[in-house]
């Protein structure tokens, strides 16, 4: 398999080339996506740090030395099909485009006999390794970037390109070789107007994910219009997307629609009650890294959706020292933040006030204090005075209840695991009605 070696700069933000070339790139765990000019021509590459990352332009970015494989998508498909074609029944009658038993021509609409195909004998080890491997390339490009809170948009063509190999898997986990009940009970030709509908109060997220949910299970014979935006707030009864066509694509793509807009949603919402708790204060709310695996980079944007701030996205995007860090460390804790790349921020947590100083002195950015009362951080807040570094982070303990005496306290960032990993789902239900033939838009 032919490589090739590409020099540009890796930072929290994503990838930019150094030399003015095509390629852009999302910036993921150890993995980038490299995609050309048309944003479906993707390659799924190893990317790998080479020697200690040196400061790039403004300080703020890192130079990284990157291999990646030009064969590696044809691989992965390759790999899958044989996957496929050893496991099919030699009686059943093959579609020669993707390799599997074929079933009726009229069963259910192509885009999802294509999305069920693949992972039908996929082992679940590798299914689960493809959809965390695919979801980090959505980190940039204006599907889930870290955007300040407030801001909202319609997910752009490219973006969506960008998603479908994860949709796709999504689908096909829940779709398999075909919807059986569909099947036998949905003519093929009957077409549908679906409503997403609230039935509890809430901040939404995730909402052109399931409209992209729904163009790509039917191939885009679905026409989707979203009745609100990521951000907003839905009250009971609200329609927050519709979409009409095929029915039995509307029924196929109706879970995993949910499933994500739901999920997310219940993120939004959970976070903008924290940030209603500790209105006025100045205090931030940020996120963890406690997501859901593989679901990371969507969980984060449901936090921005919801009012909150990310916190370091991963372990290669900021320094965050803990004691278990200290213990094998024997230069101390100064040289070792000494000895971060130039540009990163240092967070270093506190258990008691000596640590605090000892961080404090170390130079750190930011000092998370772990387990503190608020007394405890009031006191640490009076010892720093006006002083705009370190700033401030409380941590563990964080409820509804407490926050914003926290907040109060005089702490300048708040995180709180909960908010991906304790979120409940918001209720959202989903109902189609038959569409008169007379009654359908023109294509």
């Amino acid at each position: 398999m032919g490589t090739a070696q590409y020099r540009g700069h890796l930072g929290t933000q994503g990838f930019a080339p150094l030399g003015g070339g095509e390629q852009q790139a999302a910036a993921i765990v150890g993995v980038l996506v490299f995609s050309d000019e048309s944003p479906t021509e993707q390659i799924l590459c190893e990317a790998a740090h080479r020697g200690r990352l040196e400061p790039g332009p403004g300080g703020d970015v890192r130079d990284a030395e990157v291999f990646f494989m030009e064969e590696a998508r044809e691989h992965v498909a390759v790999g899958m099909r044989q996957v496929e074609l050893s496991e099919r029944s030699v009686e059943e009658p093959v579609d020669t485009t993707v390799g599997r038993p074929q079933p009726k021509r009229d069963a259910v609409p192509q885009g999802i006999k294509r999305l069920g195909a693949l992972p039908r004998f996929l082992p679940s080890f590798l299914l689960g390794f493809l959809l965390g491997f695919l979801l980090g390339a959505i980190v940039h490009e204006g599907i889930v970037c870290c955007r300040p809170a407030g801001q909202t948009g319609r997910m752009a063509s490219s973006a969506e390109d960008r998603l479908e190999p994860f949709l796709r898997a999504v689908l096909a986990e829940d779709i398999g070789p075909g919807d059986i009940t569909s099947e036998i009970c949905v003519p093929a030709n009957a077409q549908g107007t679906a409503r997403i509908v609230a039935k509890a109060p809430g901040t939404v997220a995730g909402v052109e994910i399931a409209a992209a949910v729904f163009r790509l299970v039917s191939e885009g014979s679905i026409r989707v219009e979203a009745r609100v935006q990521d951000g907003d707030n839905v009250a009971p009864g609200e329609v927050v997307l519709s979409a009409s066509g095929p029915a039995r694509a509307l029924l196929a793509g109706e879970r995993t629609a949910l499933n994500l807009l739901i999920r997310l949603s219940g993120i939004a919402t959970l976070t903008a009650r924290f940030i209603d708790a500790v209105a006025g204060t100045g205090a931030r709310i940020l996120d963890t890294r406690k997501t859901t695996p593989g679901l990371r980079a969507l969980e984060k944007a449901a936090v921005v959706a919801g009012g909150g701030t990310n916190h370091r996205y991963a372990l290669f995007d900021a320094v965050l020292v803990k004691e278990n860090h200290l213990a094998f460390s024997a230069s101390g804790l100064k040289a070792a933040l000494q000895a971060r790349p130039a540009g990163m921020p240092a967070i270093v947590e506190a258990e008691n006030m000596d640590e605090y100083r000892l961080a404090a002195a170390a130079g750190a950015d930011v000092v998370m204090l772990d387990d503190f009362t608020p007394q405890q951080v009031a006191a640490v807040c009076a010892e720093r005075g006006a002083a705009s570094r370190p700033q401030i982070e409380v941590s563990g303990g964080i409820t509804l209840d407490n926050v914003r005496v926290y907040a109060e306290a005089g702490a300048d960032r708040i995180s709180v695991g909960a908010l991906t990993h304790s979120a409940p789902p918001l209720d959202l239900s989903m109902r189609v009605e038959p569409t008169p033939p007379d009654s359908l838009p023109p294509t």
